[in-house]
This record gives C-alpha cells, sequence and structure tokens, in this order.
C-alpha cells in the first residue's frame, strides 16, 4: 500500500516496437499461403526469413508481402 492510505499504482505499461514474428504454420494462417509454398519460397531465398537457431524459421509477414509483391504480374490490357 503507498503512503497516504491510497492503493498501490502499477506504472504504466510502455509499448514495445517489437514486430510479430511468425511461423511457418502462423504466415500461412496470416496471408493464406499454404505452407508448402512458403518453405519453397523460403529454400529459393524469394522471401525474407530470420533464422535465430538451427532449426528455428521465423518470418515478418510485411516484409514477406513487400516481397510477394514484386512477382506479381499485371494484366496487360
Amino acid at each position: 500500500m503507498a503512503r497516504g492510505g491510497g492503493v498501490a499504482r502499477r506504472p504504466a505499461r510502455r509499448r514495445c516496437a517489437v514486430k510479430r514474428l511468425l511461423t511457418i504454420r502462423g504466415l500461412s494462417d496470416a496471408i493464406g499461403i499454404p505452407p508448402r509454398t512458403l518453405r519453397s519460397l523460403y529454400i529459393a531465398k524469394k522471401i525474407p526469413f530470420l533464422k535465430p537457431g538451427h532449426r528455428t524459421l521465423l518470418f515478418d509477414p510485411e516484409k514477406v508481402l513487400a516481397a510477394l509483391e514484386k512477382f506479381e504480374v499485371r494484366a496487360v490490357v
């Protein structure tokens, strides 16, 4: 209890600027591309990824979508 008889208050939480990183399965659910396709794109180094451990792969969905936009084929009219 704080002095003065008041209720002790927690300090306000600060928002972190940490981006949400996803696994292949989470990325697949988020952007609607099958995990097998994402693995093929990762192996071909067509999408950006982080590899913090031996087997762990993490993806930033915003960067992946930006990379995939480069492969968009526009219709010729």
